[in-house]
Formats: C-alpha cells, structure tokens, sequence
C-alpha cells in the first residue's frame, strides 16, 4: 500500500531534502508538494484519497502556518490526519500553539540530512507504518 503524504512548504531545498528523507524511510511513498495555502486547498480538494499525514511549514510568506492547522482541523477530509509542524524556529510558544491547535507533532528544520532522517524514521514509526 503507498502512503500519500502532502507537504506544503515554501522552500525548494527544505521540500527536495524532506522528500529524499522519506524515500529513505518508507518504500512505498509519494510526497505531494504544494508552496502556498491555495494550492493546498486543491490538493485537498481534488485529490482521490486522504493524504496519510501532512508536514507543513510554520512560516509561510502569505498565511500563518497555524491558521492552515486551524482549516485542516475544520476541513471534513482532512480533519483526522496526522500534521507533522515544522519550522526554523522552535519556540516553546510555536510549540505550544502547535498542540494547541491540533497538531501531532513539532519539528525543528534540522540542516544535516542523517538528523532529519533519524526524525523522519520517529514520524514514519508513528503515522505511517
């Protein structure tokens, strides 16, 4: 069975290492990426099936990532997924609001790719396996 995970982050470099991260973790994995909040909500729209879990940036230049947290929760389809936040800063307040609002997890946006692959690993033991 392949899991379907939606990634929305601004950034090309952070979604190319993520993306590598997970292919690393899980075989069977297809990692939809979207950059903005509107390409998201056709994602979430047109898409045939659930995604499995969700990443998704904190700070995003047009929209809080906690108020995308806010409409996933809100959202029929999507309300039950995993959502993995994550963010360069990892204030105790992000922290705090994460959870807040509905979010399973909190990442720090780690530079060197085997930390990123050992949390990966963590959320794929998690959510996905």
């Amino acid at each position: 069975m392949e899991n379907h995970i939606l990634l929305i982050d601004d950034d090309e470099d952070e979604r190319v290492l993520l993306e590598m991260a997970f292919k690393d973790c899980v075989k069977l994995t297809r990692v939809h990426q979207v950059m903005q909040f509107d390409q998201a909500i056709a994602f979430a729209e047109t898409f045939s099936s659930v995604p499995d879990l969700i990443f998704l940036d904190l700070r995003l230049p047009e929209i809080s990532g906690l108020d995308i947290l806010t409409w996933i929760r809100n959202h029929n389809r999507l309300k039950d997924v995993p959502v993995v936040v994550w963010s360069h800063a990892a204030s105790d307040t992000d922290i705090e609001q994460t959870q807040l609002q509905g979010g399973n997890y909190y990442l720090s946006k780690i530079a060197d790719q085997p930390s990123l692959r050992k949390s990966v690993n963590y959320i794929c033991d998690s959510w996905l396996r």
